[in-house]
């Protein structure tokens, strides 16, 4: 249970000292197992919006001996009552982390880990806007896929485009991991703009193409 992969274990890196971590979009549970298990977090709450991922997590809680740490929660986002310090929503849209955040209650959350496995600029313009500061940043690639994990507190922020959509600390460390997918999206779309016939979607390419070189 505890080879969680790179994309978990970059999101536990992040995660220190919590008193109570809400877990939204559990799945089965191994990332709130984890963190109480390796005395990263108090205490979680487990929340899904499945019953069948939910009843799951419930049977690995209960193998892991965690019963009463451990609360698995049937929710859709994050339920009003969830009294974390902490909160985790990995493995969900960006657009659909920022749809979250927004309808929650994070008056006494001191700090948001977040894995978008697509729009990440859709959940770094919510931070941006709803006063939460990134603090540090993981790009990893995990069974073929890539991943951002974003980790963010509160405080003002102000990002460029690029940084919206790639992470102003993905940015600056420029590991070997970003710097293969950055290579190979410039290959895709260079590949397209070959073929492409249409003058619109022809200088759209350039336009992406340009902005991608510049980052290399």
């Amino acid at each position: 249970m505890s080879d969680l992969g790179p994309r978990l274990e970059a999101a536990l890196a992040f995660l220190t000292g919590a008193e109570c971590l809400a877990d939204v979009g559990a799945d089965h549970g191994f990332f709130s197992i984890e963190a109480v298990r390796r005395g990263l977090a108090k205490r979680a709450v487990a929340i899904d919006d499945k019953p069948g991922p939910l009843a799951r997590a419930r049977e690995n809680i209960a193998a892991a001996g965690l019963e009463s740490s451990i609360r698995p929660v049937l929710a859709d986002g994050l339920p009003p009552d969830h009294g974390c310090d902490v909160v985790a929503v990995l493995g969900l849209g960006g657009i659909t982390i920022a749809e979250i955040l927004g309808a929650a209650d994070l008056q006494n959350v001191r700090r948001l880990i977040l894995g978008p496995h697509s729009e990440p600029a859709a959940t770094r313009l919510w931070l941006e806007r709803n006063g939460f500061s990134i603090t540090a940043e993981a790009f990893v690639r995990e069974r073929g896929k890539h991943y951002q994990i974003v980790t963010a507190v509160k405080g003002p922020m102000k990002l460029t485009d690029a940084e919206r959509a790639f992470g102003p600390y993905i940015l600056q460390a420029g590991n070997p991991v970003f710097r293969a997918y950055l290579a190979m999206r410039l290959h895709q779309l260079e590949s397209g703009r070959k073929r492409t016939l249409d003058p619109a979607r022809a200088e759209d390419l350039e336009r992406r193409i340009a902005a991608l070189k510049e980052l290399l």
